[in-house]
């Protein structure tokens, strides 16, 4: 229901709406606010508790006007999509399509994420997300239906998403990873804010396996239902040293580039997720690596 009277309300007033539902759970219900709360402390240990608890309200206000966009989503035409997302530096974009070999497009959970992958493929390309499935089967269902109607097929993670992914590639698809939240005690462990955490690796393993350009994509929110997505391109296919340690200075690279970005805007990174709940997984040496990255 909640979802339906977004879709109905414009843009501007929508935000103002996911606002103030967003401030409910941050200062009423509390949601997941004292895990916002201890991140942002951690990030940003300059700040005082008052600007901190400051910070995580703006977080949760952007994530509620993420939420009122999203939800608009089903109702947007491609030329509406397309005048609503610009795409900067698209040429990147489009090399990559003339290089035929599809491309890795990733990004974080940063401004409306959604909206980045819209963006694209309504500027005429395919791509193809991947996502993992959500606990409740009816949210599930009304965030895929959402996608598929912005022309996006969705990889589910899982034991057949690397089969579709090179897939994809070898049929010079776009494959859209987000690639900043806890990947456990198997993932990569790289510096984010000064402390170890584990990140996912397949991005890395793609790319110089494949060959296939990585492509960061950053969205900046510009006004309600309006964004640009700063395009960049990476190429790490001539690294020096074993796999291991390229896979290592990739990740760690796109993550200080994301981190980068967080710091110009902190408001707009998801803050409610437990990102550092794997650290103490770190091997002994992290330090050491990170800093040689």
């Amino acid at each position: 229901m909640l979802a339906v009277a977004f879709a109905l309300l414009p843009f501007r007033l929508g935000a103002v709406v996911g606002q103030v539902l967003a401030l409910l759970l941050f200062d009423v219900v509390r949601l997941r606010r004292r895990v916002t709360v201890e991140n942002l402390r951690n990030a940003f240990p300059e700040l005082s508790p008052r600007e901190v608890v400051s910070l995580a309200r703006r977080t949760y206000r952007n994530f509620g006007i993420t939420l009122a966009e999203f939800a608009k989503l089903p109702q947007l035409s491609c030329e509406d999509i397309r005048r609503r997302v610009q795409l900067v530096h698209a040429e990147i974009l489009e090399a990559a399509h003339q290089r035929g070999r599809g491309a890795i497009v990733v990004s974080g959970h940063f401004g409306n994420w959604e909206w980045v992958a819209a963006g694209i493929r309504a500027h005429g390309y395919v791509l193809k997300p991947i996502a993992a499935s959500q606990r409740n089967p009816l949210v599930d269902r009304l965030i895929d239906e959402a996608r598929s109607t912005a022309g996006l097929e969705v990889i589910k993670a899982g034991t057949a998403s690397v089969r579709q992914i090179l897939q994809t590639l070898r049929n010079n698809g776009f494959v859209g990873i987000l690639f900043d939240q806890d990947a456990g005690r198997n993932g990569e462990f790289v510096r984010f804010f000064g402390r170890p955490v584990s990140t996912h690796r397949g991005p890395a393993m793609f790319h110089l396996k494949t060959g296939a350009p990585l492509i960061l994509a950053l969205p900046e929110r510009i006004a309600p239902g309006r964004h640009k997505v700063h395009l960049e391109r990476f190429d790490f296919t001539n690294l020096p040293g074993t796999e291991e340690e390229r896979i290592h200075y990739v990740t760690q690279t796109l993550t200080s580039r994301l981190e980068e970005t967080i710091r110009r805007q902190p408001d707009h990174w998801f803050w409610m997720h437990r990102r550092w709940k794997s650290s103490h997984h770190a091997p002994a040496h992290w330090e050491q690596a990170c800093h040689g990255a």
